[in-house]
Formats: C-alpha cells, sequence, structure tokens
C-alpha cells in the first residue's frame, strides 16, 4: 500500500515537472501579462508551485489558449 502512495505521489509530482517547465518558460506571460517580464528567478521559484498545482494551472493555460 505504501508503495502505491509513493508511486501515485511521484507520478503527479513527475507530471508536474512536464508541465511546469514548459509553463515556465512559455506560458507564464501568457497567463498573466505582469509575469512577462518576470526574471528568471521569479520564474525558478514558480516552478514548485506550478508542480503542486498543475491540473489547475494547466487548465487555465489551455482555457486561455481556446480563447
Amino acid at each position: 500500500m505504501a508503495i502505491a502512495v509513493i508511486a501515485i505521489v511521484f507520478g503527479y509530482a513527475g507530471l508536474g515537472l512536464l508541465v511546469a517547465i514548459p509553463m515556465c518558460l512559455v506560458g507564464l506571460g501568457r497567463l498573466d501579462p505582469a509575469a512577462a517580464a518576470g526574471t528568471w528567478g521569479f520564474r525558478v521559484l514558480s516552478i514548485p508551485g506550478v508542480m503542486v498545482l498543475w491540473p489547475v494551472v494547466l487548465g487555465r493555460w489551455l482555457k486561455r489558449g481556446k480563447a
């Protein structure tokens, strides 16, 4: 049971990292115009937050892309 929980947590974190990297390189500026002028430090610091909230962030990014 513990191995399954650990696998789920690492899988979630892995998917979060896959979303966070392109989000920090391209998507932040598209979601928030103020973030477009953000420094690389800001983008690196936003990676853990995007990893945790990746379903919400990805949903908003995709929704913004359709508009």
